[in-house]
């Protein structure tokens, strides 16, 4: 099976060595913005996990103080039923 045409190195070259010194001005540009565009939406989802983080931690401090006051409230229940 044929993948078609492959994009080749210069002679004397590996196929990972494809760099800024082999690539065109045109290619450099698109690359440039590309790791720029990246690099933006990488710190965009940064700032995304570290507010979902901060929700998680309130929410799992809400949730505790609520079974806390639940087995609270299972205590007095436990007490008044001693009682009679």
């Amino acid at each position: 099976m044929s993948l078609g045409p492959v994009a080749s190195a210069p002679a004397g070259a590996s196929p990972n060595s494809l760099n800024a010194s082999t690539r065109s001005p045109k290619a450099s540009s698109f690359f440039t913005t590309l790791h720029r565009d990246v690099e933006k939406q990488h710190a965009e989802l940064e700032k995304q996990h570290t507010e979902l983080e901060r929700q998680t931690a309130a929410r799992f401090a809400e949730t505790a103080a609520r079974f806390s006051e639940t087995l609270q409230f299972i205590n007095r229940l436990a007490h008044v039923v001693e009682a009679h």
